[in-house]
């Protein structure tokens, strides 16, 4: 008889337990249950986990998911999170701008396009969730505050690192990171979040707008 999906998933599960050898197709089969199809989990997987991680329960429904099963792998993310607050020791701590530059100039200094990148922390200035929010030339038609922030919200940050790279090497702010930064600032003062700075990395050296004054 020809096993089914989700029979399939399950069974890969149980041969790697709780190792890495589980792709993630086969975990949101699991979690789907019986109704999951290679097609669905294909899609979903596609996305990656970041992103899966902050749908709401209403964009589950909006990829083909039924209300029980999107309230069952959403349970399935949450229960990651909570163990991700278990482990918080090991969560990096930002306690200067050259302790946020250096996690992340590997993350960024050296990628060929500008990335902005955000670093969301909790009250302790530990990192508990990083995202990169936009790729592309930096401007303010793109860098929208509720994007940065929604994340935050999402995930009860207390205060964010907002970063992005220079491809030339050359940390010196333009007229447009500093207007960002000046934007992104007043948005969190307004939802209760800080900013506490925004650091143009470069792989030798980086430029910190809260050590210039700009924040």
């Amino acid at each position: 008889m020809r096993k089914t999906y989700i029979e399939t998933a399950r069974e890969v599960l149980s041969m790697y337990g709780s190792g890495q050898g589980v792709d993630l197709q086969h975990l949101l089969a699991v979690l789907i249950g019986p109704k999951a199809t290679p097609e669905l989990c294909g899609r979903l997987s596609a996305k990656g986990i970041q992103d899966l991680a902050d749908l709401t329960e209403r964009e589950w429904c909006a990829e083909g998911l039924t209300l029980t099963q999107a309230q069952r792998v959403m349970a399935g993310f949450q229960v990651g999170r909570k163990w991700s607050f278990v482990s918080a020791e090991q969560r990096f701590t930002v306690r200067s701008p050259e302790d946020a530059y250096s996690y992340l100039r590997t993350k960024i200094g050296y990628e060929k396009q500008e990335v902005f990148y955000v670093l969301y922390l909790n009250t302790k200035n530990q990192v508990i969730y990083e995202r990169a929010v936009f790729k592309g030339s930096l401007n303010a038609s793109i860098v929208h505050s509720r994007e940065v922030f929604r994340f935050a919200i999402q995930h009860s940050a207390a205060s964010i690192v907002c970063s992005h790279n220079h491809p030339s090497f050359d940390p010196s702010p333009s007229r447009e990171d500093i207007d960002v930064t000046r934007r992104l600032a007043e948005g969190g003062k307004m939802i209760g979040i800080d900013l506490l700075d925004h650091i143009v990395v470069c792989p030798q050296k980086y430029f910190s707008m809260k050590e210039k004054g700009y924040l």
